[in-house]
């Protein structure tokens, strides 16, 4: 496929879809442009040509040529709208270079051949005159008259493809906007399945070690999935809302694990209404008490931090233990929850954003960065303790 015949299929495309809007088709427009930016084309074109002939005609004191010039303008720029709406009739733009090139080239002529035969008796008195030089003067001023509307549809040609790469782009990046955001809606109903998973198990346990505790734990569990009903359809909640949850699952762990799990956080209160992606801080909590408590007959430590740096919102969660240590290949390898982690960063910040999991000093530390976004406008209110570690 030639590079005019992939423009010219986004150019019948778009066409067809601007048929039923106002962007384009119609008595005013092309199919392949905006109906402003064509008439913006059109009249910057005819507009500037009329500019020259006029100051020309009155360099040289011409005054009678002057109205035949201004009408000349006119009928050049019916015929340019007349071959522009031919060539959206006709679908010209789907042709190849050559395809396009003869079929153009024919109307130019043309269009140049009526405006000298209306034009060309007005221009001077030519009775008297040798049909020689009649036909001399009519083939001059033809033939200006052809080169200046091949001109203009070279202009034209060329504006009109910007425009079909301008919107074939936009296009592209909506489509792409689409396709990211059902990805995103895929990783987000992952993750639910994910947590359900894991608290039912938690809840099986405990069903049968201490059934006041279950009670206890389904009422967690209620507000963990009232949290994630409430979020479902959110790329990004307020950190208020993600911590909300993420005590919940803590409340939630503890009831199992008793003295074994410690947690401690470090949030200020000043950036409780900025953005995170919505369940980030969870998963990366998550993976710590699963990993941490799988390599330590003594319980697990963890520790999550969020502080603001540089415009950016860092996000780190420790535990003890060693990417080598059992168990812990898993967070290695990011698992579900932390693949998850990295493909929504990705789809929603690009490379401004990233995770990583590396070894310090003996301790698993997950970290993650993204730009810092204040509470959006028309959010959802929360309401959380302002001591966040007391409330951990």
């Amino acid at each position: 496929m030639s590079p005019n015949e992939g423009a010219g299929q986004d150019a019948a495309a778009m066409g067809g879809s601007s048929a039923s809007g106002n962007t384009g088709s119609g008595a005013g427009g092309t199919g392949w442009m905006e109906r402003r930016a064509y008439w913006r084309f059109q009249l910057f074109a005819w507009g500037f040509l009329g500019g020259y002939l006029l100051i020309v005609n009155l360099f040289f004191a011409k005054w009678k040529p002057i109205m035949v010039e201004v009408g000349k303008i006119a009928l050049f720029m019916i015929a340019s709208h007349a071959i522009a709406r031919l060539a959206r009739s006709k679908d010209w733009f789907r042709l190849e270079r050559s395809g396009l090139f003869a079929r153009g080239l024919p109307a130019c002529l043309a269009g140049g051949l009526v405006i000298t035969a209306i034009c060309h008796p007005l221009t001077k008195d030519w009775s008297g005159k040798p049909l020689g030089v009649q036909a001399h003067w009519f083939m001059m001023d033809y033939v200006r008259n052809a080169a200046i509307l091949m001109m203009w549809g070279s202009f034209f040609v060329t504006f009109c493809f910007r425009e079909i790469s301008h919107r074939a782009e936009i296009d592209r990046v909506r489509l792409l906007a689409s396709s990211k955001e059902m990805q995103l809606s895929t990783l987000r109903n992952q993750l639910n399945p994910h947590f359900l998973f894991n608290s039912f198990n938690l809840l099986r346990s405990l069903v049968q070690k201490d059934p006041n505790a279950a009670r206890d734990a389904i009422t967690h569990l209620a507000e963990m999935m009232r949290h994630s009903l409430s979020t479902v359809s959110r790329n990004t909640i307020p950190l208020a809302r993600e911590l909300e949850f993420v005590e919940s699952y803590v409340a939630l762990e503890r009831l199992r694990h008793e003295e074994r799990l410690r947690i401690s956080a470090d949030v200020p209160g000043e950036l409780l209404s900025r953005r995170i992606p919505s369940m980030l801080l969870y998963t990366l909590v998550e993976n710590a008490v699963k990993y941490g408590l799988d390599q330590s007959r003594t319980g697990a430590d963890v520790c999550y931090r969020v502080w603001l740096e540089s415009g950016r919102l860092w996000l780190r969660v420790i535990n003890g233990g060693s990417l080598g240590g059992s168990g812990t290949g898993a967070v290695a390898s990011a698992g579900t929850g932390l693949a998850n982690v990295r493909q929504r960063l990705e789809l929603l910040y690009g490379n401004e954003a990233s995770v990583e999991i590396f070894e310090l000093d003996q301790q698993v530390v997950a970290q993650a960065h993204w730009p810092a976004v204040e509470h959006g406008e028309g959010e959802i209110g929360v309401n959380v303790r302002p001591n966040v570690e007391a409330g951990v």
